[in-house]
């Protein structure tokens, strides 16, 4: 399990979380035999690096592309049309062509942030996806090393390694932050999770 927070992407044969996903989206691409994931923000240059995103899972190696995945709110896209539109543009940029698969959760609080949890499940059958409230998580953290660390970050359409200068948020400014560690993994009530049936999912191909 690979946990990726704003802007960053990785890889795990088998599962990855988003937190707090809110006006961001969680973005994965499924392989025939690994999950490669981005928690796109809704800041920026998304095609850009939509673009280097792509690059990036190209370095990934030859596993077949069979699914594209975007998990995100209302907040982010208002209708269900746009996020569609926004997740051709995406796979356009990332010279993906397949099946993709969309889903705005629920708005169960304002402002509605979620942990969002995919599984693969191989064999062609569509990753189990589940999520829950962002306050029901406890979040564990970690100091990690950033040539030690799978995780990388996407930003000004480049991909990069984990570094201690971050992206501030609210300013869009490049800050030092020597000591903050990332969020690794979380505790939560299994049985609060909800689940993306599969007549939930909005799908189309590009």
């Amino acid at each position: 399990m690979i946990y990726l927070d704003s802007r960053f992407c990785g890889y795990d044969l088998n599962a990855m979380g988003f937190p707090s996903v809110e006006t961001c989206m969680a973005v994965v691409l499924e392989t025939q035999d690994w999950l490669v994931g981005w928690h796109a923000m809704n800041t920026g240059s998304l095609l850009g690096d939509a673009a280097a995103f792509g690059a990036y899972v190209t370095k990934m190696g030859d596993s077949k592309p069979v699914r594209l995945y975007g998990v995100t709110h209302l907040s982010r896209k208002t209708s269900m049309k746009l996020l569609k539109q926004e997740l051709a543009d995406i796979a356009d940029r990332m010279n993906y062509k397949g099946k993709v698969s969309c889903f705005h959760m629920p708005e169960r609080r304002s402002p509605q942030q979620d942990l969002v949890l995919f599984n693969r499940r191989g064999s062609g059958v569509r990753c189990e996806v589940r999520y829950i409230d962002q306050t029901e998580v406890t979040h564990i953290q970690k100091q990690v090393t950033p040539s030690k660390t799978p995780h990388q970050v996407v930003s000004a359409g480049k991909v990069g390694a984990l570094t201690t200068t971050v992206i501030d948020d609210l300013t869009q400014t490049f800050v030092t932050s020597p000591t903050s560690p990332i969020r690794v993994t979380g505790t939560y009530d299994p049985a609060s999770l909800a689940t993306i049936g599969d007549k939930d999912w909005t799908s189309f191909s590009v």
